[in-house]
């Protein structure tokens, strides 16, 4: 008995680490695109970039959505947020593309 309950233990605390770790892991994946954008010359990227973002922010959106309450503010926050990481995005690649071009 007492042994299982240890294992559940270990289970119930590598859950959590993995909770603690997957925001990190959104952070880095999004710096990560970012870097890839402004590094790349091609624009067929945007869409990937795009679309790795879109599929990062798809469960953290979805429980915003769930809860009734904060439903319309926390859609409006991240459409804002992603307009707002999208632009930084393009910003920087246009900057780096006008000064190659000089």
């Amino acid at each position: 008995m007492v042994g299982n309950m240890n294992i559940r233990d270990k289970i119930k605390s590598i859950k959590n680490w993995i909770n603690f770790i997957k925001p990190i892991i959104t952070i880095v994946g999004i710096v990560i695109s970012a870097v890839a954008f402004t590094i790349s010359i091609l624009w067929g990227m945007l869409f990937l970039i795009l679309f790795l973002i879109l599929i990062t922010f798809s469960k953290t959106i979805r429980k915003i959505l769930s809860k009734k309450e904060r439903s319309y503010q926390g859609l409006i926050l991240s459409i804002i947020g992603s307009i707002i990481i999208i632009s930084i995005i393009v910003y920087s690649h246009c900057y780096i593309e006008f000064k190659l071009l000089i």
